[in-house]
Formats: structure tokens, sequence, C-alpha cells
């Protein structure tokens, strides 16, 4: 299958899973936290605050303080430096630049979970497009995407997944 009927397929299938998530809300959030102590669990910052898959999010609340993003510019400058496993055991793929509105531009660091992640909420999104019968939208997104694929301002990785189906 290719072309519209496999960006349909894909799109309604994980319309489904989000669907899914928002009928239990309380168990995709438990199911999140967890996949997130997976991969950060044996990382410096899950080392330094103690973090653990199995954790309960009160638990969670209590071992890692609220911060802005500013405080976050020493673990990502850690990173830029080349050191791996700082926020994530995962490998560091890209980084992103804030546009600065809310304090400065700021570096975020993007891993091949966080680009997943991504893909599935535009895949849901375009499925719902799609089933509610929008198909020249979907049509005027996909020409948007093609135009943008080319520009700095969108993360190049972004179109790894989505680009297959232009």
């Amino acid at each position: 299958m290719s072309g519209w009927p496999a960006i349909a397929a894909q799109g309604r299938l994980a319309l489904q899973r989000q669907m899914a998530a928002w009928r239990d809300p309380v168990a995709a959030g438990r199911a999140s936290l967890q996949r997130l102590l997976t991969l950060t669990e044996t990382s410096a910052f899950g080392v330094e605050h103690g973090l653990r898959a199995g954790m309960t999010l009160d638990e969670w609340r209590g071992t890692v303080p609220v911060r802005d993003a500013a405080d976050f510019g020493a673990w990502c400058d850690r990173i830029i430096a080349g050191e791996r496993k700082v926020l994530t055991d995962e490998p560091v793929l890209a980084f992103e630049l804030t546009g600065g509105s809310s304090g400065g531009r700021r570096v975020v660091p993007y891993t091949a979970s966080l680009l997943a992640d991504f893909q599935e909420l535009l895949s849901a999104w375009f499925g719902d497009l799609l089933a509610i019968g929008c198909a020249a939208t979907f049509a005027c997104v996909m020409v948007l995407l093609r135009r943008l694929k080319n520009q700095d301002t969108v993360p190049q990785v972004l179109f790894a997944g989505l680009w297959r189906w232009c």
C-alpha cells in the first residue's frame, strides 16, 4: 500500500492510539512516566535525582524539583560539549534553537523517542483530518511541509518519517 491509502491507514492507527489514551488518561500518564523513567534512570540527570523505573508520580514529584527552561542550560551545555547520557540514556540526534520569546534562545536536544512522539502526534492529527473529510486541508498541509522542508526554521529531522509520505 502506498500513497493516500497508506497515509490514511497510518493516520487512522495513530488516531486510534491517541483516542485510547484519551479514554484513560491516568493509565496513559502512568505509562508515559514509566517510559520516561526507563529512558532517564541511568543518565546523569536520572542518577542525580534517583530516578528509577517503577517510581510513582508522587515519588517523581518528590525528587525532581520544578525548573524553568534556563535551569537546563548547564545540562544542555554538557551535551553540546559531547558528553553522553546527560538528560537521557538515548543519543541526542539534533539540537533546535527556540525562538527566544520567553527569555532568550535556548537549545532543545532531540532524541529518537522525542521525534517518534512528534511523528505519532502528527500522524494522529492527519488521521483526524482525513476521518472528518478534510483531504483538501491535508493536501494543503503536505504542500506546506514540502515548502518548509528546506527551511532552517523547521527541524530537519522531523521530516524523516513524514517525507516518505509526500
